[in-house]
């Protein structure tokens, strides 16, 4: 799984499991990411001290005085939020109406969207080409 931006930084400093985490308790939210680490705080309360760590030390932004800043981020849903549930559960009522005879019409009414959108579902389902078509490149 490829990751987002922020996320991916903190996959590289934490580990995909502790970016998956963060986004699924914060993702679509502004967050703030101590400048330096204080036990108890809410990263390590999530994730726990060794990846708070991690965190911190890779977003912290010196101050001038020695002393690290806090650095807010928005924190990215990743397809853990409703839009990405959403589309899973729309391509599996696609899938289903397919699988039992539906065409891409009556799929898509089903699955509630719009029949150009179950073309591309379709055309997904069959490997992502369309062997009457070609292909130029």
């Amino acid at each position: 799984m490829t990751l987002p931006g922020v996320l991916a930084e903190i996959a590289e400093a934490a580990g995909a499991e502790a970016a998956l985490t963060l986004a699924q308790a914060r993702g679509g939210q502004r967050v703030r990411i101590p400048g330096h680490y204080v036990p108890g705080n809410w990263l390590e309360e999530l994730l726990g001290e060794t990846a708070a760590r991690a965190i911190i030390a890779r977003f912290a932004v010196g101050s001038g005085g020695g002393r690290a800043g806090h650095t807010e981020v928005m924190m990215p849903i990743a397809g853990t939020g409703a839009y990405g549930q959403v589309r899973r559960t729309t391509a599996k009522a696609f899938a289903r109406a397919v699988e039992t005879g539906a065409g891409v019409r009556e799929a898509a009414r089903q699955a509630g969207v719009t029949e150009r959108t179950g073309w591309r579902m379709r055309r997904r389902m069959k490997g992502g080409t369309d062997d009457a078509q070609g292909n130029l490149f």
